[in-house]
């Protein structure tokens, strides 16, 4: 993802190695939570990005399962707010067969958290429809704030 003004670029560190994602730090703060809640039952999901770092776009997508390193590297020590309803999005698209697609980061100040990321919005819409999804939603997501 590209460096937007006034956003920290951390790094998805990813099976190992120096295979790694530049993300904006308030997303990976996000992606921390949801992350850390779904491997923690051993519940394997897919990320899609598009990787804005080698000034050409190229989405990237990574399987993410509990047996491979994974390290959120943030660039700095700032605590990030994290917004509720993002944090329930984001683990309903984990839920859903289309996984969690990024391809914006919502303003902080936002009244619609994800209005910038409509095929998060749909995969949600997709994984609300089904009630195993509505199952998976962990409560700590629901409760952090």
């Amino acid at each position: 993802m590209a460096r937007t003004k006034g956003t920290t670029l951390g790094r998805l560190l990813y099976g190992g190695g120096d295979r790694y994602l530049p993300l904006d730090d308030r997303l990976l703060a996000h992606l921390q939570v949801v992350f850390g809640s779904k491997l923690r039952r051993q519940e394997s999901f897919m990320l899609s990005v598009v990787d804005r770092s080698k000034g050409v776009p190229q989405r990237r997508a990574l399987w993410f399962e509990a047996a491979i390193p994974l390290e959120f590297e943030f660039e700095t020590d700032e605590h990030h707010t994290l917004n509720k309803e993002w944090l329930e999005e984001l683990a309903l698209a984990a839920a859903s067969s289309h996984g969690v697609v990024i391809e914006h980061v919502p303003e902080p100040s936002s009244s619609t958290p994800n209005a910038a990321q409509p095929r998060t919005a749909r995969a949600v819409r997709n994984a609300r429809q089904s009630a195993a999804a509505a199952d998976a939603l962990p409560e700590e997501v629901v409760e952090a704030s």
